[in-house]
């Protein structure tokens, strides 16, 4: 069952490309989790925001959901299961 939560996350990404926005890889809580593969993607809308949600593996088969909020310009991670 996924663990919840609600923290900023230090994220790089490439902005642009096929799949405009992806996630390469994110630090939380001073731990580096290179993106292995991203097994889902979705948007929804906060107000005038665009949020983008992945669903993404690490290298140990952990599986997180993070989001991007392109008015706020901030990444979090909403949960972790692994």
């Amino acid at each position: 069952m996924p663990e919840p939560m609600n923290c900023r996350i230090e994220v790089e990404a490439m902005f642009g490309g096929r799949t405009k926005l992806r996630p390469l890889w994110f630090l939380w809580n001073k731990r580096k989790y290179q993106v292995k593969e991203i097994t889902y993607g979705w948007v929804t809308k906060e107000g005038k925001a665009t949020v983008y949600h992945f669903s993404v593996r690490d290298e140990n088969d952990n599986l997180f959901e993070i989001t991007y909020n392109n008015e706020s310009l901030v990444w979090k991670v909403l949960s972790v299961e692994g």
